[in-house]
This record gives structure tokens, C-alpha cells and sequence, in this order.
């Protein structure tokens, strides 16, 4: 068994209680995992247990959704936010205004803030972490989507740690879609733009445990209740 191995199948299952849902089962049912995933879910089993049988298998995509879907709202979002800060010196400006602005609205839920928090869309292109995390708290009372923004923050920001610095000026501003586009498909978008191509085969989730552990890591700590925002 290798080092990197045995980080993940060494460690004991640890309690989540922010997560109130009763079975991962009902978590499941929003957060969708792959069949590999799927096929881990017993009946009956605890949203920590399935968790940590997502990590020990290292379905590191479902993982990050598990956890989206299975934080209330606002923990959610401050997890994006707090994954957004393991990359704060590639942000651009404008992802960087969107990041503080959700930050400062978690601390202070005002609607003056929230206005803030939506002008400050006006100015990226929905390619970073710091946006995506800005639209979650926009979608809040939405939770599919609010959940679905936080995953795309969060594969964002673990594609900005390897890639290169996001550009100081956005590309031209996309249109905020009615339906978030898929956060694979928002993990794309850190690579440099080619021409059409075939459709993207699926993720190998296990070779990206390494580079997601990080950001799951911060999610359990939202999930755990040592990690706040507010």
C-alpha cells in the first residue's frame, strides 16, 4: 500500500453533524453519485459512513458532491468560500471582490450585502471558484442549484491550484444559465481553449482524489463544525 494510499484508508469514520439528514441514501437521491459510488451505498447507512466509503474508495467527485448536497445551505457555501481561499493569489480581481462580498454576507446575511454580493456577477465571466461562490449564496433558497454552484466552486478552485493564474480582465461575461452547467464540465474551463472536440469521456475520479483531498478535507471540516465562517 502506498503513502497515498493509506491516507485514505487508514482513517476511522468520522461523525459529520452539521449534516442532519438521517441516511446518505436521502442525500444521495440529490447529489447523484456515479454507478461506482452508488454502488457503495448500503441501506440504512449513515451520511458519515457513506462518506467515508466515498474517500476510501477515492470517488473524489462524488465526494464533493455528497458533501454540496448534504451541508445545510449556508455551510455550503462557506466551504466554497473557504476552498477559494486555498487559492486566493490566482484569483483575478473580480473573482476576488466576489469572494469577499459572499464572505462578508455570511458574517452580516443583509440584503444590502446580498445586492452587493449580486453586482459583483456583473463582472465575471463564470469561470473561477470566487463566482460560483457568489451565485450559491445568490441561489440559496434554491437548494439543488446552490448545491450544484458550491461542487463548481469547488472543482474550480481544485483546477486554479494546479493551473496557471485565472487573467486579470474576465473573457466576455456569460450569461448566468437558468441550470448550472455541470462542475465537470466548470473544471473544463481551466484549460486553455481548443477547438470542438468529442464529448468529454467520465472523470477518473480516483486520480483526482490527491488534488480534491484538500478541498473534501475543509468541506468535513464545515461538516464537523470546526471550520465557521461566521
Amino acid at each position: 500500500m502506498s503513502p497515498d494510499d493509506d491516507m485514505f484508508f487508514s482513517k476511522p469514520v468520522v461523525e459529520l453533524p452539521k449534516i442532519t439528514a438521517p441516511t446518505a441514501a436521502e442525500i444521495c437521491e440529490k447529489s447523484k453519485p456515479s454507478p461506482k459510488g452508488k454502488a457503495l451505498l448500503k441501506a440504512d447507512m449513515k451520511p458519515a459512513e457513506y462518506q467515508h466509503a466515498l474517500e476510501k474508495n477515492k470517488m473524489s467527485v462524488d465526494s464533493v458532491h455528497f458533501l454540496a448536497h448534504g451541508l445545510p445551505a449556508k455551510d455550503s457555501i462557506c466551504w466554497s468560500c473557504q476552498s477559494c481561499r486555498l487559492v486566493t493569489p490566482k484569483l483575478s480581481m473580480p473573482e476576488l471582490d466576489c469572494l469577499k462580498f459572499t464572505e462578508a454576507w455570511l458574517i452580516n446575511p443583509i440584503p444590502e450585502l446580498m445586492a452587493s454580493v449580486s453586482l459583483s456577477l456583473g463582472k465575471v465571466d463564470f469561470t473561477g471558484p470566487g463566482g460560483w461562490a457568489a451565485q450559491a449564496a445568490v441561489w440559496m433558497a434554491l437548494p439543488a442549484l446552490c448545491a450544484a454552484a458550491v461542487a463548481g466552486a469547488i472543482l474550480l478552485a481544485a483546477g486554479l491550484k494546479v493551473g496557471v493564474a485565472m487573467p486579470p480582465i474576465p473573457k466576455p461575461k456569460l450569461e448566468v444559465p437558468m441550470i448550472p452547467f455541470p462542475p465537470e464540465m466548470l473544471l473544463q474551463f481551466q484549460k486553455p481553449q481548443l477547438p470542438p472536440i468529442p464529448p468529454i469521456p467520465a472523470l477518473d475520479q480516483p486520480k483526482l482524489m490527491k488534488l480534491l483531498f484538500p478541498f473534501i478535507d475543509l468541506g468535513k471540516g464545515v461538516a464537523i463544525g470546526s471550520i465557521k465562517c461566521c
